[in-house]
This record gives structure tokens, sequence and C-alpha cells, in this order.
């Protein structure tokens, strides 16, 4: 488990661009994980589009969905804010425009008709800043538009790293007594769902679907490695036909709020 602290803005983005040239988001969501992570996320992407949207990825990483969505002719531009993911991409043949989720103010009012952010959230510890990214999305989206916003869940990370993987004694003080993680880590920040309900109620934001990216596979990988492929393909339809039921979303590694845009 990561020591938990917060770190000044020029910090964290080293930090940030350091671990991602280490960490390959590329190879991430080519794992059983990450394949379910993203199937079930495009799935519910795919469902909101018409054939002539404009879409911005904003935090696009390694450019995954930006490839994926251009190659089924959808008009995608994707934003990342690390030099480290850009060049990644760029080796795949994926053209990002590098930039700060928090000030979008290259891209116009109202050009957007779908919005992700699929992980600036996550990444950005500050109340302030994570309002402000949600607000510049809001901004760059049409009326009647959707944004998509993923939070790394409370539960899923006390979960995992506390109990799973044993290091509740070694990291007991990291969270209070109703097992609340206090602060975000060097790299990545925690919500609870009532969190998030705050936020949308703060920036005056609709749910229109919330769902679970992977429902429960990243706490049992290694049972999900040993499926057969047949058995695979049955656990992605599982988990997208599960990823809006409530009574196991705050368990999950990521939930994505999608949000309709009313101006």
């Amino acid at each position: 488990m990561p020591h938990f602290f917060i770190l000044m803005d020029k910090d964290f983005y080293f930090k940030l661009n350091e671990y991602y040239n280490k960490f390959s988001e590329d190879l991430r969501l080519t794992r059983r994980h990450g394949i379910v992570e993203f199937n079930v996320t495009l799935r519910h992407i795919l469902e909101l589009l018409k054939p002539q949207d404009k879409i911005f990825d904003i935090g696009a990483g390694t450019g995954a969905y930006v490839h994926a969505l251009t190659d089924l002719g959808y008009n995608t531009t994707g934003i990342e804010l690390t030099s480290a993911n850009i060049a990644k991409a760029k080796r795949n043949n994926i053209n990002l425009i590098k930039g700060d989720a928090k000030c979008l103010d290259f891209i116009e009012d109202n050009t957007s008709n779908l919005t992700l952010l699929l992980g600036p959230i996550y990444h950005t510890h500050l109340s302030d800043d994570q309002l402000k990214i949600i607000s510049e999305a809001k901004r760059i989206t049409k009326n009647g538009g959707y944004i998509f916003i993923a939070y790394l869940l409370n539960d899923y990370a006390v979960m995992k790293h506390l109990f799973i993987d044993d290091n509740y004694i070694e990291c007991k003080e990291m969270v209070d007594s109703n097992f609340i993680i206090e602060n975000g880590n060097d790299l990545y920040t925690y919500h609870t769902l009532a969190d998030i309900d705050r936020i949308n109620e703060e920036l005056n934001l609709r749910i229109f679907k919330r769902f679970s990216q992977e429902y429960i596979t990243d706490l049992i990988r290694k049972d999900v490695n040993k499926m057969s492929e047949e058995t695979f393909n049955a656990y992605i339809e599982f988990c997208y036909i599960r990823s809006c039921n409530t009574h196991m979303i705050g368990a999950s590694t990521h939930i994505v709020d999608i949000c309709k845009v009313n101006k």
C-alpha cells in the first residue's frame, strides 16, 4: 500500500509522468481485468453515440478509446497531460494533444457531443481542481450531450490493499474508524459514493446512468485469469449486464457517472 500524502502541483506532474513512463497503461487494458473494463465502458459509450458526434477524451492515457472510436468512424480527439503517455500513443500511430484537464481553453464552448473523463478525477487530489476539471468538461459539451466521469472507489482500495494484500497492520493509520481513506496517495484519490453525489450536487449534474467498469474483477483477478476463453467472454457479458446494479457497484474498482448536460 503506498504512503498517503498530497503533493504540490509541479511535483505531482513529475511524479505522474514518471509513473506512466514506467507503468504500461496500454498493456493494462490488454490483460483480462483491463479487457473487462475497456469492453464494458466502450459498450456504454457506443449506446449513446450518433454517427456525426464529436468526442473528446480528456486524460486519454495512451489513446485506447481514441483508437477504438476513431476506427469505428467517430470524430475523436484525445487530450493527455503526461508526455510519457503521449509518446507511447504516438508509437502506436495515435495522435494526442498535450493539455491539462483543468484548463481546456483551446476548445470552444459547446463543441463536444460526448466527453470522457476516465482518469483525471482520480489523479487529482484537491476538491477545487476536481470541480474545475468537471466544469471544463461541462463547458465544452453541448446541451443534451454526455460526460463520462470515472472515479476510483474507496471500498475497493480498502478491500484490496488492506485486507486481500494483508497490509492492514502497516496501513491501518491511513483510514478512519469507518474505513474511509483520509488522504489520497501520491498518485490516486479515492472516493465514496457519498463524495461523488456531493460533486454532482455542487455542479448541478444530473446522472443519466451510473455503472461499474469492471464489477469485482480486480478482486478476483486470479480466478478470472484461469477462465477458458469461452467462459471469459461470457464473464465480460455478465459484467456488462450487471454493470448498473446498485447492490455491488460500490465494491468495484471504478465507477462511471454518465451525466447529461443541461444548460
